[in-house]
């Protein structure tokens, strides 16, 4: 149920002058990243994420979550100026974008891109205010095997979204529940600290996030060379960009239905922008009367995906809030800024935390804005920094993560934890592994760990209360049916005959 005493005390929470620049700096900061191909606005969140510590739970959160917005949109920029997209989710918009921009209508296509990804971020956070409390006072049902099953489910339908690389989706999240239960459990007994002191308080979160998120993207962005405008060089006009963004409000049908598309597919766990997009412009081409044309320049094409990227952000961030697990790494590093803070999302969050969600629900809405301003303000500025040498960029962002990682608490020993886990995380993707799903692992393993040893405390048949409480009892068979459909496909795939 909406909370009208909290969300007024959340008004006066965000009438704060440091909103303004936080929301405008971390706007900036997501736009400049993802603007960047070979980056990302997850590797921004991380290298950000340990000076947000030393701003309070709120203003951190609000900074991230400009972050966030800003990254949303920015992929869009090198994707349409020269094909290459710098997020997953932009690889849609430049289907069309791209050829948008050989016809001479970078500037439109730019404009387009920004007005559909403010209002599909706008449907996206007033869906996130209606249903988030409604959302949190189902999971107050929960008990420990509910909870316990958030944690394995969680990881189920992420590694089964994996597709292919199911099995290594499912055994790099293993991995990460694993390094989740070393150190002290809850019953005190020490687990795989091979005598470290450091170790005793389990793997710091802070390094193993900045390490397999940003890492393995800096090392691949070193082997890039800088990329080239294209469309003759031409920067992009400004009174073009903005009647991009007209237009876009011309075509409502298209704007919406792409915006509710992506909201769903975004509470889906596991999902993020790129499954949104690509469902988004898939139908939005199956329900129009000229498909033909998508791919060759049609705006249809690129507003439905912008609109759909930016929506699911609200869907994501409603599943974060309320169970406790990211679908992608924007918001498995929003969760990680929540842990820091001392706050466990889930129930407890929304009792006595809820005005400073319903705060930062709140800042989505000026960040909203400032992308607006900004995007169109920062189109040409957005064209010379996709252009940016590899030389250049890659030595300042490597000296920020090792400062982030170092200033948490001033220990030598979580640089080289994040040096480590760079390292493991970019062999792991070049070998097909996730690096996600470790991260998923970390934050799940003591979750499901904890509630673990609650169940054999609380009931008397021990791990089989689980199946006796409808909740944790239909979670258990999804979970089933996820693993034994896996298995049914990669049996049916090494039976098939090859040719």
């Amino acid at each position: 149920m909406f909370d009208v005493d909290a969300f007024l005390q959340a008004t006066q929470l965000v009438i704060d002058w440091w909103m303004v620049p936080l929301v405008v700096f971390g706007v900036f900061w997501g736009i400049v990243f993802s603007a960047i191909p070979g980056l990302s606005g997850s590797t921004g969140m991380a290298v950000l994420l340990p000076f947000c510590f030393t701003l309070g739970p709120l203003y951190g959160l609000v900074l991230l979550l400009g972050v966030y917005t800003g990254a949303m949109w920015g992929g869009a920029i090198p994707a349409i100026l020269i094909n290459t997209p710098g997020s997953a989710p932009a690889i849609f918009t430049g289907l069309d974008g791209y050829p948008m921009a050989r016809q001479g209508k970078a500037s439109e296509a730019l404009g387009m891109s920004i007005m559909a990804s403010v209002a599909g971020g706008l449907v996206g956070s007033l869906a996130l205010m209606v249903i988030i409390f409604p959302l949190a006072s189902v999971t107050l049902r929960f008990g420990p095997p509910e909870m316990f099953m958030v944690a394995i489910f969680g990881l189920t339908i992420v590694s089964a979204l994996a597709g292919k690389a199911f099995s290594k989706a499912l055994l790099a999240g293993m991995f990460g529940m694993f390094l989740g239960m070393v150190g002290l459990s809850h019953t005190g007994t020490m687990r795989a600290t091979f005598g470290s002191v450091d170790l005793l308080d389990g793997i710091p979160l802070m390094p193993v996030l900045i390490g397999m998120v940003a890492m393995p993207e800096l090392f691949n962005l070193m082997a890039r060379s800088s990329t080239k405008l294209s469309v003759d060089g031409q920067l992009p006009s400004l009174r073009r960009v903005w009647q991009g963004c007209v237009q876009t409000l011309q075509r409502p049908k298209i704007l919406l239905q792409s915006s509710f598309v992506g909201l769903f597919v975004g509470a889906l766990p596991g999902t993020g922008g790129d499954v949104a997009s690509i469902v988004a412009y898939n139908e939005s081409r199956r329900l129009s009367d000229r498909p033909d044309l998508y791919g060759k320049g049609n705006p249809d094409g690129l507003i439905a995906a912008e609109a759909a990227n930016n929506s699911q952000e609200g869907g994501a961030i409603a599943t974060m809030l309320a169970l406790g697990f990211p679908g992608s790494s924007g918001t498995a590093v929003l969760l990680g800024a929540l842990i820091m803070q001392g706050w466990v999302p889930g129930p407890r969050l929304f009792t006595e935390n809820a005005p400073i969600v319903y705060a930062a629900i709140l800042s989505t809405f000026f960040s909203l804005f400032a992308l607006l301003a900004l995007g169109i303000l920062m189109c040409g500025v957005g064209a010379r920094i996709s252009r940016a040498p590899a030389k250049i960029v890659v030595p300042c962002i490597v000296v920020l993560t090792f400062i982030g990682a170092y200033v948490i608490r001033s220990s030598l020993f979580d640089v080289m934890i994040l040096f480590v886990f760079g390292l493991l995380g970019w062999a792991m993707r070049r070998r097909g592994y996730p690096p996600a799903a470790v991260i998923l692992g970390l934050v799940l393993g003591p979750m499901a760990d904890a509630e673990l040893v609650r169940i054999y405390q609380s009931f008397p048949e021990g791990i089989w209360a689980i199946f006796t409480r409808p909740i944790s009892g239909l979670m258990a068979a999804v979970v089933a049916f996820f693993l034994l459909r896996s298995l049914f496909k990669t049996l049916t795939v090494r039976r098939a005959p090859t040719g």
